[in-house]
């Protein structure tokens, strides 16, 4: 069989897609990984496809309970006083890993969910995240024959491991998660934030790899023409080159870096701690993008307000991140959160602010680094990107 397919015995690149919905949107979580298609767990609706596929090529298996219906017995209750993580509060709709209460018995999924109390129990939801949710899966082959060194020996459940997070971005059908408790927004360092941007970095807060996949994502969601605010900038903006926009405006608290990065058309330094609206004219604005910086933010729904205002009718708001941040700036509750759990305050954010039609979360995750990143070979995977959007009602 030629190299260019993939084989029965392949070690394949693929990319994989579930996409879902929930009462708060649409939702589209990709993870990379290459497959031993000889040895590795696939939906076996799924592997005969694969073979002879070639780069490129998508395969698309429809909605179904890929993760099985919600099951009402998987709950269990125990006493508050025997709750086991010190360091963990028990808040309602939050996640907690199930292997921190062994006495719960068997069955459901990774995580439990906190989803009620009272003065003396505690009720946990067993479920997997996405139990009773209709999830389409698709699988695109980026490297039909990869020569390369799979770190696990044995075989692998890549539905199982796709499923190690999503979901859990979502309210529970109880109602709100407790974000909020114990001073969320407080911070290691309180200092003024200009004094600790004072100083210039000039370091990308992503590798190579996951710039160019947020610069795709821009891509997608942007268009010619476009007022953009590029808010909490700093040197990239993460913008495709040959994408004409009538104005990019920066953000940020640093003007040498404002000033060195090549898409900015205007530069605005502006704290928005301490004033979270930025100074912008009402309803001048086509889209409000934001990049690893929205964990930073300890008035956050009043900055997205001003963003709202900002922003003409139809026009986009959009908050990614990943999983690195400057721990003495970031905000205690994110620092707390499971990487998905992000993707749910982010959601929460622009429920609780209102006005936002079309919400979308997007998680992209397992990619390789570049072998020249400075963090390669500690960290083989690219980092991780999450992204948050929805338009202006």
């Amino acid at each position: 069989m030629p190299d260019s397919v993939i084989g029965p015995r392949s070690t394949a690149g693929l990319e994989f897609s579930l996409n879902w919905d929930s009462l708060q949107g649409h939702h589209q979580d990709d993870l990379f990984a290459y497959v031993n298609l000889y040895q590795d767990d696939l939906p076996p609706e799924l592997a005969p496809g694969l073979i002879g596929a070639g780069a490129g090529q998508r395969l698309e298996l429809p909605p179904t309970l890929r993760f099985g219906p919600r099951d009402p017995g998987l709950r269990r209750t125990l006493a508050r006083a025997d709750w086991p993580l010190a360091d963990a509060p028990p808040r309602l709709g939050r996640f907690y890993p199930r292997r921190a209460f062994p006495g719960l018995g068997a069955g459901g999924g990774p995580v439990a969910r906190l989803v009620a109390e009272d003065q003396a129990r505690l009720t946990l939801d067993l479920n997997h995240p996405l139990a009773g949710r209709e999830v389409g899966l698709a699988v695109t082959v980026r490297e039909p024959e990869a020569s390369v060194r799979l770190a696990a020996p044995g075989p692998v459940d890549w539905l199982a491991r796709l499923g190690l997070g999503p979901g859990m971005q979502v309210t529970a059908p109880e109602g709100a998660t407790d974000f909020y408790a114990d001073d969320p927004y407080g911070r290691q360092a309180e200092s003024p934030d200009p004094e600790f941007y004072r100083q210039a970095r000039m370091v990308p807060h992503l590798d190579a790899a996951a710039r160019a996949r947020l610069e795709a994502l821009h891509a997608r969601l942007l268009r010619p023409g476009m007022r953009v605010l590029d808010l909490m900038a700093s040197l990239y903006s993460h913008l495709p080159p040959d994408l004409e926009l009538a104005e990019v405006i920066g953000l940020g608290l640093n003007a040498e870096e404002l000033e060195a990065n090549p898409a900015l058309t205007r530069r605005l330094v502006h704290d928005l701690n301490a004033e979270p609206r930025p100074p912008l004219e009402p309803a001048s604005l086509d889209a409000v993008i934001c990049t690893s910086s929205l964990e930073y933010l300890t008035r956050p729904r009043e900055a997205l307000a001003g963003c709202l205002a900002a922003l003409k009718p139809g026009g986009l708001l959009l908050m990614s991140f990943s999983n690195r941040f400057f721990p003495p700036k970031v905000v205690r509750i994110w620092s707390e959160l499971h990487e998905f759990e992000r993707l749910g305050l982010t959601l929460d954010y622009f429920q609780r602010e209102g006005g936002l039609t079309d919400i979308n979360t997007w998680s992209d995750r397992g990619w390789p680094r570049p072998t020249d990143d400075p963090h390669y070979p500690e960290q083989r995977q690219s980092d991780p990107l999450f992204a948050v959007w929805g338009r202006k009602a």
